[in-house]
């Protein structure tokens, strides 16, 4: 049904039990069953797992109220569009096509020095080595399927937003040479291509890349 995995986090910041902890999320939002939680003692946090369809919210913020014996709270989930992305199965080919059709304006890219990252295109294993990596790191960042890997050319990427029956594309590719990796971002939506650059230079001017996913998160 196209939901996506999220984490809530639940802390109680009080220094004495909380109990009978109900969360709700408005009725409009498709997702599995919220299991209520019996005590939180005192600064004791969990987190829980959740299956909801969460497309129509990118950039938005979703209300999740929290109840229990000391009163109601409420908590936030604001998806990004990127965190949203569905891996898209695309040959070589056909990502090529999309790609050439998505230029010009849904375009955006940024190069990065792979001293940087902390790679090189020389020594061991060569620029196969930084290919890998840079294959696994952008796994990390994004949930894309791997169109064509490392030794045969560019990197390429591709997932979409699914917006009921429709798809949005939104593909990456990664050139590397013998000082640089650039990353180039084909969207059907504009500023997506552009906020993915600004996802990446988050991630990788700290020399990581990291994971990222939706998450909520309420304190009593």
């Amino acid at each position: 049904m196209g939901a996506h995995c999220v984490f809530l986090v639940i802390q109680n910041t009080r220094d004495h039990p909380i109990r009978r902890v109900k969360i709700s999320f408005p009725a409009d939002i498709r997702k599995t069953q919220i299991e209520d939680i019996a005590q939180l003692n005192a600064g004791q946090q969990v987190t829980m797992p959740l299956e909801a369809v969460l497309a129509p919210l990118a950039g938005k913020q979703l209300r999740i109220d929290v109840r229990s014996d000391v009163g109601a709270f409420v908590g936030t989930l604001a998806p990004e569009p990127w965190e949203l992305l569905f891996p898209l199965s695309l040959s070589p080919g056909d990502f090529d096509a999309v790609r050439r059709r998505l230029g010009g304006f849904g375009e955006a890219s940024k190069a990065f020095p792979l001293a940087s990252l902390g790679l090189s295109s020389s020594g061991s294993g060569g620029g196969a080595a930084a290919e890998l990596d840079l294959i696994a790191r952008v796994r990390r960042l994004l949930n894309v399927y791997v169109v064509q890997g490392a030794g045969v050319g560019e990197l390429m990427f591709a997932a979409c937003m699914r917006k009921g029956m429709m798809e949005e594309k939104a593909l990456v590719t990664v050139v590397t040479d013998a000082e640089n990796a650039t990353f180039r971002f084909n969207c059907e939506d504009a500023v997506l291509a552009t906020s993915l650059v600004d996802v990446f230079k988050r991630a990788f001017g700290a020399g990581k890349g990291g994971a990222a996913s939706p998450k909520a998160s309420a304190k009593s």
